[in-house]
């Protein structure tokens, strides 16, 4: 999935970069795209730029900002059928209140949203998670990520971003586009977390790592036929 990456502090570096280390071809976005190199240096399919970089570049974006800029952030996503992920909470700090509500107290944010987006999907996710949570996401034991969403085509979506990280593979097609990310599945794939796949010089080969639910690794091997197998018919 290309994904663009509103607000790339905290929870967007760090949310970012584990689906970039999953396979996924992120975008971070500021205004100064220069300082968020960092987070892309071991990424294959990292990229910075501006927000309206990101929006373009995406077919989902991360709204990881504070809320009181949502409407600005939000103005040129107005009629697009773009797949939203907010993570965003409806309080600001105030020295003289401390935490304030910024919204009526009877309805939500994901509310909210959705009434301003009205032809998007929205999937409400990791709101209620710090970014150091996020980064042991793979640790035994894992943690569990509760999410919502307004249509029944983000489900798919949601669970695919929020599952343990595999391992994905892409093929050229005749017009020398790529397909959309696949899935290598079982045996490849499994419960515990994979990552980091390299073929073999004589193209016969892919090792990977795994590392286990009980925190153990270890580097396996499986033919590239498997690639093979998944292959989209013509």
């Amino acid at each position: 999935m290309k994904i663009g990456i509103i607000g790339s502090g905290n929870m967007g570096g760090q949310i970012g970069r584990l689906w970039g280390l999953a396979g996924h071809e992120v975008m971070f976005s500021s205004r100064n795209p220069q300082k968020l190199l960092p987070l892309i240096d071991d990424l294959e399919a990292g990229q910075v730029g501006t927000v309206a970089n990101a929006i373009e570049f995406g077919e989902v974006i991360l709204l990881a900002i504070n809320y009181w800029t949502i409407k600005e952030a939000i103005e040129p996503l107005r009629n697009s059928d773009k797949i939203i992920i907010d993570l965003t909470n409806p309080y600001k700090w105030s020295e003289k209140e401390g935490l304030e509500r910024v919204i009526e107290e009877d309805t939500s944010g994901a509310e909210t949203l959705h009434a301003e987006l009205k032809t998007s999907v929205i999937i409400k996710a990791f709101s209620s998670h710090s970014a150091d949570a996020l980064a042991k996401h793979h640790s035994n034991p894992r943690i569990s990520v509760l999410y919502t969403c307004n249509k029944k085509e983000g489900k798919t979506v949601a669970e695919t971003l929020i599952k343990d990280r595999d391992i994905y593979v892409c093929f050229m097609e005749k017009d020398r586009t790529w397909t959309k990310p696949i899935n290598l599945g079982d045996p490849v794939n499994t419960s515990a977390n994979e990552g980091v796949p390299s073929i073999s010089p004589d193209g016969k080969y892919m090792f990977f790592g795994r590392e286990e639910q009980d925190g153990t690794g270890n580097i396996y091997w499986v033919s590239t036929e498997i690639i093979e197998q998944v292959r989209p018919a013509d």
